[in-house]
């Protein structure tokens, strides 16, 4: 009889230590963030109504572009203001909506101080979708313990934000498609578990195919795919040439000098997925660099100008001088009014 209360009250002990260690969110900022909501709801679909090909449209089609364009800017001026209101009670979604507001309208040097606190605070309580865009905004966090150590958290504490999935961002990697004009690509709680994964993966290579591993489980990730040459349905075992040296023979190992071809699989039969062995990962590998601010590809991919959906009028440092979209001044309107 001793043992068993003895027991009873270590799980009562125990289940009220693991509630006081849970984070929960403060009932003043879930309101602020439901008010926001309809607003970012009514925005997204002006800009989804932008046309990819507006550049390159009729001067009655432009019109219609700058005027969708004025109406997404007037809808996110009051979502803006509930947002900030809701994250003075440090709640996670509102953090990570408002800075992705913050992306989308000012230049890269007020995003790297404006936005990526508000991504370490959401991304520290669990909240999955702020990783990606410190991936590309917030370099010198991603190298930090504590940025790992969040990656990590986020398997566990996703249930906790199932309700407010689906979410946007600027671009999955785990997808080979992107998103056309201004949309942003939305994606439930698996498509960012597997972003989760393949950033885990990217940064320990310790334990990378299991982590890639586990991204191909959930969504077939192309990024992965792709990085170990299994794109397009075939695997690929000829090493990839360093941009640093010239591929030496000697350093490939005898089965791989026999094979330096790309092997596909029999007709009419299923492909299986075969990552290497973490023990034993390929003697060369390619790497890409780029000097280009992160913002410069989200710019030149929708054709825009600094006027564009931009609250201080001031050129982007990744904008390139004559871009093909002229620079309406009509953009200017859907911030200037009140």
């Amino acid at each position: 009889m001793f043992s068993r209360w003895s027991y009873a009250l270590a799980v009562c002990v125990l289940s009220q230590w693991c509630m006081a260690g849970t984070f929960h969110i403060d009932p003043r900022g879930e309101a602020l963030y439901q008010q926001a909501v309809p607003y970012l709801q009514q925005a997204n679909s002006k800009l989804e109504a932008i046309p990819a090909d507006t550049p390159t449209a009729s001067t009655e089609e432009k019109e219609h572009a700058m005027a969708l364009a004025e109406e997404a800017g007037a809808l996110l001026k009051p979502a803006i203001a509930l947002l900030e209101q809701a994250v003075t009670f440090d709640h996670p979604v509102a953090q990570y909506r408002l800075g992705l507001i913050y992306i989308m309208v000012y230049p890269s040097e007020v995003v790297t101080e404006k936005a990526c606190p508000l991504f370490e605070q959401s991304l520290a309580h669990g909240f999955a979708p702020p990783a990606l865009e410190m991936s590309s905004w917030c370099i010198p966090y991603t190298d930090t313990p504590e940025y790992q150590a969040a990656l990590q958290a986020i398997e566990t504490r996703m249930p906790m934000y199932e309700k407010y999935f689906p979410q946007p961002t600027v671009k999955f990697e785990c997808r080979r498609e992107e998103a056309l004009g201004l949309a942003m690509q939305w994606g439930d709680s698996r498509d960012y578990q597997a972003e989760i994964y393949r950033l885990q993966g990217d940064s320990n290579r310790a334990r990378r195919s299991e982590y890639y591993q586990k991204a191909l489980d959930i969504n077939d990730c192309y990024r992965v795919k792709n990085a170990w040459g299994i794109a397009n349905n075939r695997l690929s075992i000829m090493p990839r040439r360093s941009i640093f040296a010239p591929l030496r023979t000697s350093s490939i190992p005898t089965g791989a000098q026999q094979n330096t071809h790309h092997a596909y699989p029999p007709r009419n039969s299923p492909v299986v997925h075969h990552l290497p062995d973490p023990g034993n990962p390929p003697p060369v590998c390619g790497i890409t660099l780029s000097t280009e601010p992160p913002e410069h590809w989200f710019f030149y991919r929708n054709k825009l100008t600094p006027d564009s959906l931009k609250l201080p009028p001031r050129r982007p440092t990744g904008t390139m001088p004559g871009h093909p979209f002229p620079a309406p001044r009509r953009f200017r309107r859907a911030f200037a009014r009140t």
